[in-house]
C-alpha cells in the first residue's frame, strides 16, 4: 500500500511538472500565433518585477527531480486578477476576517508555494536486493508553504494532525501520524508538508550547490518571475509510454537534461522557456529535430484538414440538406479547422533561439485569457487525439463483436464457418471464389433483404452484384479511419492451399471449430487490416509461413482489434512480437501463446 501511494504521488508530481514545463512549449507557441500582431503593442505592458527573497528555495536540492515555485501573494496583486479581487472584496471585511480566524495559518497570509519533486533513490545494493525500509520508487512530492505573518505551530498541529508524534530529523522537528502525512516548521513562517518518508528525505538531503536545476533555482531566487519551474530529466527520465502521449513537437525537448519555465504576469503574460542540453551539438541536433518535426507535423495536418472539411461540407454525393444529426460533427469540424490553421502557423515559424547548449523561446502576450486558452489548446490536443483513438477502438470492437456473433450463428446453422471465398456450388475444393464470407453472414447481422439480392453464382463484380457494392452495412465500416465507399478493413486470415499451417478459414471451404486444436480462444478469427478491400470481393489477409504478417490496425493506430475464435474481442498493440501473432493466427500449429 505504501509503495503504491508513493508511486501515485510521484506520477502526480511528474504530471504537474511536465504539464507545466513541456506542454507549455506547444501552448506558448500558440500564444505567439494567436497574438503575433500584438507583440510590439504589448511590449512593456508586462513590466519587470523585483520581488522579495525566497529563503525557502535553499531547501530545494539542485539535483532534485524538479520543482515549481509560485509567488502566490504577488500574483494576487497583479492586474491580471483584478476582477477576482473585486469579486472577493464584495464578500465584505467581516467575512474575510472570519475566514482568516477559522484557519491556522490564516489563508490571507499565504505568500509563496513551492512544490518539490524528489528524485528516486538509487537501488539498494546487496545480495538481498532492496531493503525493506527503502523508499518507494518514483518521484515523491513535498510542499513548502511560506506565509507573510507568523503562525502558531501548536494550533496548526492541533487542527491538522491532532494525533501526530514528534521525531527529530537532523536539526528539525517533524510531526507525523498514522496517515503517513508529516509536518515540519522552518521558523514561524514556513511549513514543510508531505509524506513522512519524503519530508525526512528532503530535510536530510545534501544541498549540493550545483546541479541540473541550478539555473532555474537562481531564476526563482532572483525574484524576477511570478512563477518558476524546473524539471531535471537527467535525474528522472520520463517513461517511454508517457512520451508517446505527448505531442511530437515536445519529444525532442524532453531529450534535454533540464527544462525551465519562468512566468511574469502583468496586464499580459511573459513566458520564458529554456531547455538545457549536455553540449552545443546536442542542442543543435534538438533544434534540427524540432524544426523537422514541425515540417512533418504540417504535412500530417493536411490530412486532418481534409477530414474536417468533409465533416463540415459533408461527403461528396451525400444528401443535401443534411440531417440535423450531422450538425454537431459539422460544427466540431469547423472549430477543428480553425485549430488546425493555428497549429499550421505555429509549426511554420517556430520561435526558437539556440544559444550554446540551450534552446529558448521567449513570448510576450497582451491577453492573460489568450495565454490560458492557447496553453489549454496545446495541452488538450493530445488528449483529443487520445479520445478519438479510444472511440475508434471502441467502435471497432463493437463491430467485431457483431461479426463474431454472426460467424457463430452461421456455424450453428451450417455446422461450420463460411469459406473465405464463396463458390458455386458451395464449398467446392477447387472452385473459383465468387463472393466474400461477408456476404454469407449478412442474414445473421440483420441484412436478410440485402443478402437476397445477391446472385450467389455470379462473381462479386458481375453485372448484378457490382450494383450492391455501395450498400455496405455499417458493421463493416471503420469509424476511426473511414475507407473509400464500399471498402472494409475487417478481414480473415487465409493460408495457401499447400501451407503446413491452417487458419480458421479455408480459401473456398468452410471449417468448423474442430479445425482449431490450438483452442478457439487462442486463435484470431477476424482482424482489423490496414489496407481496405471491397467488402463483397473474396479478398482477405494471406498468412505466409516464411513471409511477413500483413499490415494490421487502422492507419496511425498503436495496435489493432481482433475477434477470437470464441467470439471474444481483444486489442493487440503493435509491440506484440511477430512470432506471437503468427501463433495466434494459426489454428493448428501447436504453438503455445503466452497468457499475456
Amino acid at each position: 500500500m505504501r509503495g503504491g501511494t508513493g508511486r501515485r504521488a510521484g506520477r502526480a508530481v511528474l504530471a504537474l511538472l511536465v504539464g507545466l514545463l513541456a506542454g507549455v512549449w506547444v501552448g506558448g507557441g500558440l500564444v505567439w500565433v494567436f497574438n503575433r500582431g500584438k507583440f510590439q503593442e504589448a511590449a512593456g505592458r508586462v513590466a519587470d518585477v523585483s520581488l522579495a527573497p525566497a529563503e525557502e528555495l535553499a531547501l530545494v536540492p539542485a539535483d532534485a527531480a524538479g520543482f515549481v515555485h509560485v509567488r502566490a501573494a504577488d500574483l494576487w496583486k497583479t492586474e491580471a486578477v483584478a476582477d477576482y479581487r473585486r469579486v472577493l472584496g464584495k464578500a465584505g471585511d467581516d467575512a474575510l476576517r472570519a475566514l482568516d480566524e477559522g484557519f491556522s495559518p490564516a489563508p490571507s497570509t499565504l505568500d509563496r508555494v513551492t512544490v518539490i519533486g524528489l528524485a528516486p533513490p538509487p537501488p539498494a545494493k546487496g545480495r538481498g536486493g532492496p531493503k525493506d525500509d527503502a523508499p518507494a520508487p518514483g518521484v515523491d512530492a513535498v510542499a513548502v508553504l511560506t506565509f507573510s505573518a507568523p503562525f502558531d505551530l501548536a494550533k496548526v498541529r492541533e487542527a491538522n494532525l491532532p494525533k501526530a508524534q514528534k521525531v527529530v530529523v537532523g536539526d528539525s522537528d517533524v510531526w507525523a501520524d498514522d496517515s503517513g502525512v508529516a509536518l515540519s516548521a522552518r521558523g514561524d513562517r514556513t511549513l514543510v508538508v508531505g509524506r513522512a518518508p519524503a519530508v525526512r528525505a528532503l530535510l536530510l538531503s545534501a544541498k549540493t550547490p550545483d546541479g541540473p536545476l541550478t539555473p532555474a533555482l537562481k531564476l526563482a531566487a532572483a525574484g524576477s518571475r511570478h512563477v518558476v519551474g524546473g524539471l531535471n530529466l537527467k535525474a528522472f527520465p520520463l517513461p517511454a509510454d508517457f512520451k508517446k502521449s505527448l505531442p511530437p513537437e515536445v519529444v525532442p525537448v524532453l531529450r534535454a537534461e533540464a527544462l525551465a519555465l519562468g512566468v511574469v504576469v502583468g496586464r499580459g503574460v511573459r513566458l520564458d522557456l529554456r531547455a538545457a542540453y549536455k553540449d552545443d551539438a546536442s542542442a543543435e541536433e534538438a533544434e534540427k529535430q524540432l524544426r523537422k518535426s514541425a515540417e512533418a507535423g504540417r504535412k500530417s495536418l493536411e490530412e486532418a484538414k481534409a477530414k474536417m472539411l468533409t465533416a463540415v461540407a459533408g461527403r461528396e454525393g451525400g444528401p443535401k440538406p443534411r440531417p440535423a444529426a450531422d450538425l454537431p460533427e459539422a460544427v466540431g469540424g469547423l472549430f477543428a479547422l480553425g485549430t488546425i490553421a493555428t497549429l499550421d502557423e505555429w509549426l511554420d515559424k517556430l520561435p526558437l533561439v539556440r544559444t550554446g547548449p540551450e534552446l529558448s523561446a521567449d513570448v510576450t502576450v497582451e491577453s492573460v485569457g489568450g495565454a490560458y486558452a492557447a496553453a489549454a489548446v496545446g495541452l488538450l490536443l493530445p488528449a483529443v487525439e487520445k479520445v478519438r483513438t479510444a472511440a475508434a477502438r471502441t467502435s471497432g470492437q463493437a463491430n467485431l463483436r457483431q461479426l463474431a456473433v454472426a460467424m457463430h450463428l452461421y456455424h450453428d446453422t451450417h455446422g461450420r464457418f463460411p469459406a473465405a471465398g464463396l463458390t458455386s456450388p458451395p464449398n467446392a475444393a477447387r472452385g473459383k471464389a465468387l463472393l466474400s464470407w461477408r456476404v454469407a453472414v449478412l442474414p445473421f447481422i440483420g441484412e436478410q433483404a440485402l443478402h437476397g439480392q445477391f446472385k450467389l453464382d455470379e462473381p462479386w463484380d458481375g453485372p448484378n452484384n457490382i450494383k450492391l457494392l455501395p450498400r455496405m452495412p455499417r458493421a463493416f465500416a471503420s469509424v476511426g479511419a473511414p475507407a473509400p465507399p464500399g471498402k472494409t478493413r475487417y478481414q480473415v486470415f487465409v493460408a495457401p492451399d499447400n501451407s503446413p499451417v491452417r487458419t480458421l478459414f479455408g480459401r473456398t471451404q468452410g471449417r468448423n471449430l474442430a479445425a482449431a486444436p490450438d483452442g478457439a480462444m487462442s486463435t484470431i478469427m477476424i482482424a482489423e487490416a490496414t489496407n481496405p478491400v471491397d467488402w463483397t470481393k473474396p479478398e482477405d489477409l494471406t498468412l505466409l509461413v516464411n513471409g511477413p504478417i500483413p499490415p494490421l490496425g487502422l492507419p496511425g493506430a498503436p495496435g489493432f482489434n481482433a475477434a477470437m475464435g470464441d467470439g471474444m474481442v481483444r486489442y493487440f498493440p503493435h509491440t506484440v512480437p511477430a512470432n506471437t501473432l503468427r501463433a495466434l493466427i494459426g489454428a493448428d500449429d501447436g504453438e503455445v501463446v503466452p497468457d499475456n
